[in-house]
Formats: structure tokens, C-alpha cells, sequence
């Protein structure tokens, strides 16, 4: 066997799992929760980091829950929840204030979650390890980022 031809070999990491958040949809007057919006899709290379725009649904609307899920449903309930938190502080106004929210996976399997209010710059931050679906307790990023924080 001549092994001449094979001059490189590059080996990456992916993710192994889809991660994303909980949505509600419009159907006419009625809204319905449970939806999964993919944030990172599996087997994407890994270290990676993507941006997703949300927006609040009704007037007036003061704080969102973000519920992070992995799996590959479309329904959140076939999904594994691996964490939530909460932006509170949106400001007072009609629907469709703006959220973004940015995951960020890297090698280790950690996943930050990123939660800015567009209006206010306020930005609430929670880790988790994707493996196990628990929050990160370990590791000098994991014990700063350590649940809820807020800037």
C-alpha cells in the first residue's frame, strides 16, 4: 500500500448535537409555544459561535425566558433542555423588541449562552455542558460564567 498519496490529514471536532432555543409561532390570533429554533446545527465545526435575532411578542413585554435545548425535534418536547435564563429589563413598548442571542461552543463541549436586550445593551450570560445537559460547575470559565450573570 503506498501511502505517498496521503500527504495530510486534518482532523476537526463538530458538534454532535443541534442546539437552539424555545419559540413561539403566530398561527393567526392564537400563538403557540414549544417550537425549537436550531442556533448551532449539528456537525458544525467546532470552536464556533452564531448570532440568532428574536423579538418579543407582546406589547409591553418586560423580561423573556430563553430555554437552550439540544436535539433534533422540530417540538422542544422530543428535545433535552439544558438550561434557561432570563432578560428582564426589555424596554416598555409595542411587540418586537429586539433580542440576540449568541451561543458559543467550544472543544471542550461548554456551551455560553448570551442573552442582549438591543435596546438596552443589558446582557445576561448562562454556561452549559452539552454532554451531560447539566450546567458547568468546573473549570475557571465555567465557575466565573457560574449560572446568571448580568453586564
Amino acid at each position: 500500500m503506498d501511502d505517498s498519496s496521503l500527504v495530510d490529514v486534518v482532523v476537526t471536532d463538530v458538534a454532535p448535537y443541534t442546539l437552539g432555543v424555545e419559540i413561539s409561532k403566530v398561527f393567526g390570533a392564537e400563538k403557540r409555544a414549544g417550537y425549537f429554533l436550531p442556533v448551532i446545527h449539528r456537525n458544525t465545526t467546532n470552536p464556533c459561535s452564531r448570532m440568532q435575532q428574536l423579538a418579543t411578542l407582546e406589547a409591553d413585554q418586560t423580561a423573556i425566558q430563553i430555554k437552550v435545548y439540544q436535539g433534533e425535534s422540530r417540538k422542544v418536547a422530543d428535545n433535552l433542555l439544558l438550561g434557561e435564563l432570563e432578560v428582564s429589563g426589555v424596554p416598555r413598548g409595542p411587540a418586537g423588541a429586539e433580542i440576540e442571542i449568541r451561543f458559543t461552543y467550544d472543544l471542550n463541549g461548554v456551551l455560553e449562552v448570551e442573552a442582549t436586550t438591543v435596546a438596552t445593551v443589558a446582557t445576561v450570560a448562562t454556561v452549559a455542558t452539552v454532554a451531560t445537559g447539566r450546567k458547568a460547575r468546573t473549570g475557571s470559565h465555567a465557575t466565573r460564567m457560574d449560572c446568571l450573570r448580568a453586564h
